[in-house]
C-alpha cells in the first residue's frame, strides 16, 4: 500500500505542511424513511497523521452532511494555534525569575487557552478582565470599568 500524503496545518511548524497519514477511517451515517427514501446522510473522514517536517501528530476530521453538497466542515486536534504564547510573558511583571505566576500571567495564559480552543468570546472577556486588572494596579479600584477609562 502506498503512503497517503495530505497537506494539513502543523502547530509546531506554524504553517501548512505535508503529513503522512498513519491511519484513515471513514464513518458513514444514513437515515432512511419508509420505502428506502434517504432522509439524512452524514460522512466523517478521520485522518491520524504525522508532519513530515517535525513529526508532530494531528487528528484531522472532514465532515459532510445532507444538503452541504461537496463542502466539508473540518476539525483539527489539537486545534490550530492562532497565536503562540509570547516568550516575554514570564517577565510581564518585570521579574526575570518567577517562582509563582501572578494573576496577570495566569489570566494571560487563560486567554491563550481560550484562543487555542476556538473560544473567541471567552478570550475577549479575558482581555477585558486583564485590562481591568492592569487599571486597578495603576490607578486603584474606582468601581466600574468605564469610570477607570474616563479618569485617564
Amino acid at each position: 500500500m502506498s503512503e497517503i500524503i495530505k497537506k494539513l496545518y502543523c502547530n509546531s511548524c506554524s504553517c501548512e505542511t505535508r503529513h503522512s497519514v498513519l491511519f484513515y477511517k471513514k464513518k458513514t451515517d444514513v437515515e432512511e424513511g419508509e420505502e428506502n427514501e434517504l432522509l439524512w446522510y452524514g460522512e466523517d473522514n478521520y485522518y491520524f497523521s504525522e508532519c513530515k517536517g517535525c513529526e508532530n501528530i494531528t487528528l484531522y476530521i472532514e465532515s459532510t452532511y445532507s444538503g452541504m453538497g461537496d463542502d466539508f466542515v473540518t476539525t483539527q486536534f489539537p486545534p490550530k494555534i492562532i497565536r503562540k504564547e509570547p516568550k516575554w510573558l514570564q517577565q510581564i511583571d518585570g521579574k526575570f525569575i518567577v517562582i509563582e505566576p501572578s494573576a496577570k500571567i495566569e489570566l494571560f495564559r487563560e486567554i491563550y487557552i481560550a484562543l487555542k480552543n476556538n473560544m473567541p468570546r471567552l478570550a475577549i472577556m479575558g482581555v477585558r478582565a486583564l485590562l481591568e486588572l492592569v487599571m486597578i494596579e495603576k490607578i486603584g479600584d474606582q468601581g466600574v470599568i468605564y469610570k477607570k477609562i474616563l479618569e485617564n
